[in-house]
């Protein structure tokens, strides 16, 4: 989603202004793709378990994740 670089924090950003950013850019992202959003769906459905389960792909990878190497440790081991 950005090109291979890692996404890096401002200095003096809160970790929540953070995530919100993170995951409101990501959400116009899929949006602009034409890929729904987990909160098109009733929480619980079928579709809401599915699309946020990419939704949160879409995150690693915007986070600097490589998706082609899951399953693999990382620095936090996880």
């Amino acid at each position: 989603m950005n090109d291979k670089n890692p996404f890096e924090f401002p200095p003096g950003t809160s970790m929540r202004d953070a995530a919100q950013s993170v995951g409101l850019t990501v959400a116009a992202v899929r949006k602009a793709q034409g890929k729904p959003n987990p909160n098109d769906f009733p929480v619980g459905s079928a579709e809401f378990e599915k699309y946020e389960a990419e939704f949160l792909e879409d995150v690693l990878a915007f986070m600097g994740d490589d998706p082609a190497n899951q399953g693999a440790s990382d620095e936090l081991d996880v």
